[in-house]
């Protein structure tokens, strides 16, 4: 089990805490890469400046399909995604499926939440090509239970529970890799337990059921952001364990679930999402603030290292969602577009939306390492709103 490990106190100046948390990440965290993100105007990199250029040149149109309106799509593996529908009754509000992307068939693997009697509805879930695991709710009493079972792709196995709460603590966020299902522990902020520690936890799934659960990583006081998998590891945002508020953004190894990677954030600063790929940390933020040097502003940093010395990518639109790293570009979805940036030949793109389609314009299904591009969005009809539909879109590398 992983934790921070370590506890600054006493009066000291910024530079010298910060210089001592990382030597106590680095004693807690031996062999993972500890950074620290305060860097400089000069270190950030304004993808502002890029050359505008087509699409085209990096991704063409390959094929579309279309969804019940409603359907949320979240994909963490490259030919499965899962889709949270709308209920086609009103005693049912979501359903749980799998949308198989090289077919654009949907299969409806839970029609209603297992405790749809007792008044639960399906809250949030994920799924890999292995399993899905899901979150069901009392949306009155506040009560809470995760399931997880293994899948074919069309059908369910036999659901295991995981874990259940109250109010007193919030709805698990979730993650999936592989065989292995994540959720987090974490304390109502407003409620009786906000002083208690949170927890990201794991269970392996196979058709004989789950492994003992098991923590991997303990956090004295609330995490941030949605816990994210891609290319072997997870990434979480904890405290860390010093007498002010302030979080780390971690990487963990989903082979060993040790720390690989840690990069302490300035002191108030938070992060809304973040991923791990190619080796370094890309994340949103979500306000401006009148601190934190080059992190200052809304948008999204992709981490760098130019000889030894950190810098960061900075793309000066309101992120909307964890960024995706597909073709060679890293992919954004902006408050209306997507957009594309090739850091190499220093060059951007939007994707078009479609015509008609909602304010909010098209969505990325995945973020991380993708395959391909793979996007969705609300097509509004204005002559009859009963022919509203989500279209998803499919687009293979140029």
């Amino acid at each position: 089990m992983a934790g921070s490990g370590l506890t600054v106190t006493g009066c000291k100046s910024s530079g010298e805490a910060d210089r001592e948390i990382l030597r106590a990440l680095r004693r807690a965290t031996p062999g993972a890469d500890v950074r620290s993100l305060i860097l400089t105007d000069e270190q950030v990199i304004s993808g502002y400046e890029f050359e505008d250029t087509t699409s085209k040149d990096y991704f063409v149109f390959d094929r579309d399909f279309e969804l019940p309106l409603g359907s949320l799509i979240y994909q963490d593996d490259k030919n499965i995604a899962c889709v949270l529908a709308p209920g086609e009754t009103t005693d049912v509000l979501i359903r749980l499926g799998a949308l198989n992307m090289d077919k654009g068939e949907l299969s409806i693997l839970l029609p209603a939440a297992l405790n749809d009697e007792n008044r639960y509805c399906i809250y949030d879930a994920r799924l890999s090509d292995k399993i899905a695991v899901w979150v069901e709710c009392d949306m009155t009493a506040g009560d809470w239970i995760v399931y997880a079972a293994p899948h074919s792709g069309t059908k369910l196995g036999t659901p295991q529970k995981l874990e259940e709460g109250t109010t007193d603590y919030d709805p698990p966020l979730l993650c999936v890799y592989g065989s292995t299902a994540y959720w987090t522990i974490m304390p109502d902020a407003n409620g009786p337990a906000y002083t208690e520690d949170s927890y990201l936890k794991a269970a392996d799934l196979n058709t004989g059921g789950a492994s003992e659960i098991r923590t991997v990583y303990t956090s004295h006081g609330r995490m941030i952001i949605n816990p994210q998998a891609t290319e072997g590891h997870v990434v979480i945002a904890p405290r860390v364990d010093i007498d002010v508020v302030r979080y780390q953004l971690t990487a963990l190894s989903t082979e060993t679930e040790q720390v690989v990677a840690t990069s302490l954030l300035p002191e108030g600063l938070r992060v809304s999402d973040c991923v791990y790929m190619n080796n370094e940390f890309t994340f949103c933020i979500e306000g401006s603030y009148d601190f934190a040097g080059g992190l200052r502003y809304f948008g999204t940093y992709e981490m760098l290292e130019e000889e030894g010395t950190d810098k960061a990518l900075y793309i000066n639109r309101e992120p909307a969602s964890p960024a995706a790293y597909i073709n060679n570009c890293l992919m954004v979805k902006s408050t209306a577009t997507v957009v594309g940036f090739d850091l190499a030949k220093q060059r951007s793109f939007i994707i078009d939306k479609l015509e008609d389609c909602a304010e909010y314009g098209d969505l990325l299904t995945g973020c991380g390492i993708q395959e391909r591009l793979i996007t969705y969005t609300t097509v509004v009809d204005k002559a009859d709103a009963a022919k509203n539909k989500v279209k998803v879109r499919v687009f293979k590398k140029a």
